[in-house]
């Protein structure tokens, strides 16, 4: 069943449904990025998002993508990354508005993710506090983010930054399922 996500398939990445309903991100090169934007109203900043990943390789990372703001593609953006395999998380921030490029609120900290079966990842944020949370558990906490009354966008995403090969040996490929997202929308 398809609930609205960008389908799409090109020589570096594929976005796309597969016949178990569950929505998949794969990446085909090193140093790449494929997002998808929530199909959703833009959010308030008092929200929470959800997801279940399934991560199917030994590299790359994936997760949410949370508090962006943008016209067309995003611009400003967070990213909750997980790397199940290694047990490692990190949140960073690109900032292409200010001409920035990552920064990074954490360093890849160690987590207990499941090992080859799905992990949820969340994160709840209230103004310029978001909490996050692996598996029903809270892992971080950080303050200081900038608020968008404009509203803001959320997502997912998977990468082959730090892959740890000039080319991934196979495709980085994560499903994610069961995105939930809470909170107040504006109608735009």
């Amino acid at each position: 069943m398809n609930s609205g996500w960008y389908i799409d398939t090109n020589n570096v990445s594929s976005q796309y449904y597969t016949d178990q309903n569950t929505y998949e991100i794969m990446v085909k090169n090193i140093d790449l990025i494929c997002s998808a934007k929530a199909p959703i109203a833009k959010l308030m900043p008092n929200y929470s998002i959800e997801v279940q990943l399934n991560y199917l390789q030994m590299n790359g990372s994936a997760g949410l993508i949370f508090n962006g703001i943008a016209n067309g593609e995003l611009s400003d953006y967070y990213l909750f990354q997980l790397k199940p395999y290694s047990g490692r998380y990190r949140i960073s921030r690109k900032n292409e508005v200010s001409g920035a490029e990552w920064t990074h609120l954490t360093e890849w900290k160690r987590c207990y993710p499941h090992l080859n079966e799905p992990n949820t990842i969340s994160l709840s944020q209230n103004q310029d506090i978001a909490t996050f949370y692996l598996n029903g558990n809270i892992i971080e906490e950080i303050s200081g983010l900038p608020t968008h009354p404009e509203g803001i966008d959320v997502g997912i995403f998977v990468s082959s930054f730090e892959s740890g090969t000039d080319t991934p040996t196979t495709p980085i490929i994560c499903e994610f399922d069961n995105f939930e997202a809470a909170g107040n929308g504006l109608n735009n």
